[in-house]
């Protein structure tokens, strides 16, 4: 079996709307390699994903 490692950037915005319930949004740029070589090669082969929702905290 071979290993494979996933990197990437990501950003994100919480915002409160009441004192323990928020609304998120999250967006990630991942992209997978097997060695360091491979990393660089497919950084512009990666995918964006995207995160939307709301939470409590209690």
């Amino acid at each position: 079996m071979k290993d494979t490692g996933i990197a990437g950037l990501e950003t994100g915005l919480k915002y409160y709307m009441l004192p323990t319930t928020f609304i998120q949004g999250r967006a990630e740029y991942q992209f997978l390699f097997d060695s360091s070589n491979s990393a660089q090669d497919n950084y512009d082969d990666g995918a964006w994903a995207y995160t939307v929702g709301m939470g409590v905290n209690f």
